[in-house]
């Protein structure tokens, strides 16, 4: 038999568009849409919206390398010797 802890959990991938804004479960989760509504949208009297599947998304960091963060950086501090220039300038000024 498989040990419980190495099993993957199951997400659910298909919900109506309020569970999935709540982050809550989606029950039933084969339903007869649009005659019948998931359980949370009956109890709060929403309008439920046919179970939606969402497509996978990239990574956050994907095209976000070392070398990208290193120019970031590089064009920040410019811009802050740009400023402290500046407000030197203006504080001679007066």
């Amino acid at each position: 038999m498989s040990d419980p802890a190495s099993r993957r959990r199951h997400l659910e991938f298909s919900k109506c568009t309020f569970c999935r804004k709540d982050k809550n479960k989606c029950e039933p989760r084969h339903r007869d849409w649009p005659r019948q509504k998931c359980k949370r949208c009956l109890d709060t009297d929403r309008s439920c919206s046919a179970g939606a599947a969402v497509t996978a998304r990239k990574s956050k960091a994907s095209g976000v390398g070392p070398m990208a963060t290193r120019d970031a950086l590089d064009e920040l501090n410019q811009s802050l010797r740009d400023f402290l220039k500046m407000s030197k300038w203006l504080e001679q000024l007066s």
